[in-house]
């Protein structure tokens, strides 16, 4: 929960429903939601390349970005992507499958990761085990 009494999932999903304005969400508020911090050698603007310490942190980045050009390559896959968000969801639900256990595993090393604040998006432990933190 967070300060104001929401869960991870809420913030995650009022960070999706910025107006256009305020979009798109960076790659550090990203991770910082995640949990996943980054590299202290990473630029501390909000663009570029964001750098991690921890290997499967930046894989699991890279997985993210490798996502977002595919479906941009093309302006048909990205509005057949628009209409159906199954193709999106498939794709993220493959990099979870391969990264998820070990970057939020309860038995994986989490001494890498934020410490959880309640005033901050990351208000909570995320433990892949649990499907409501899967969704978020």
């Amino acid at each position: 929960m967070n300060s104001n009494g929401n869960s991870v999932l809420e913030s995650e999903r009022d960070m999706r429903q910025r107006d256009h304005g305020e979009w798109p969400v960076t790659g550090r508020e990203m991770a910082a939601c995640l949990g996943l911090p980054v590299s202290s050698s990473s630029s501390t603007k909000n663009c570029g390349m964001i750098k991690f310490d921890n290997p499967y942190f930046g894989a699991l980045f890279d997985g993210l970005t490798k996502v977002s050009k595919e479906l941009q390559e093309e302006m048909g896959t990205l509005m057949h992507a628009a209409a159906d968000s199954s193709i999106v969801n498939q794709k993220l639900e493959n990099l979870l499958v391969s990264y998820g256990p070990a970057i939020w595993g309860r038995d994986a090393d989490r001494s890498g990761l934020l410490a959880p604040d309640p005033k901050t998006n990351y208000s909570r432990d995320l433990f892949y085990e649990e499907p409501e933190d899967r969704d978020t």
